[in-house]
């Protein structure tokens, strides 16, 4: 991408941070965030189509966190069951169906998250790029409390 007299050059895995992160924020907060305009985000998102660098960035950094939030995810829940089978043989039966409800949910969290979470091609579901949040609704996604855009 060409850049204007007098625009900062903002390394590629900045750019590619900043695109994540509106992935779960607004434009306008990441524009704060990072000290830029909200278009210059429009912007990197476009970019992320026709830079390899950009994309190869993105995808690796998105790799990343993925991979880490399902690693923490994982070793949350094997300690809950841990701490969960310790407790079984002093709760009751309405308890125990409490439990397996549960661990039934946090199933149900690692299946929506590998469902929804973008490909490692750094797209999102169907292909296509992650599209902007622009005073976007958020709700709670199944990577816990980062918000996502309702679309």
């Amino acid at each position: 991408m060409a850049r204007t007299k007098g625009t900062p050059t903002i390394g590629v895995r900045v750019r590619a941070r900043a695109l994540i992160e509106a992935e779960r924020a607004t434009d306008a907060e990441v524009a704060t965030k990072y000290g830029i305009a909200q278009r210059t985000i429009v912007g990197w998102r476009r970019d992320l189509e026709t830079d390899p660098e950009l994309a190869a960035a993105y995808a690796e950094l998105r790799s990343e966190l993925d991979r880490e939030w399902r690693s923490t995810l994982t070793r949350t829940m094997v300690e809950g069951c841990e701490r969960l089978r310790a407790l079984l043989p002093m709760i009751g039966a309405e308890d125990v169906r409490a439990v397996i409800a549960i661990v039934e949910t946090c199933g149900e969290i690692l299946v929506t998250g590998d469902a929804l979470a973008p490909s490692a091609s750094g797209k999102g579901p169907g292909g296509k790029p992650p599209r902007g949040r622009e005073g976007a609704a958020s709700t709670a996604d199944p990577h816990g409390s980062r918000p996502h855009a309702i679309q």
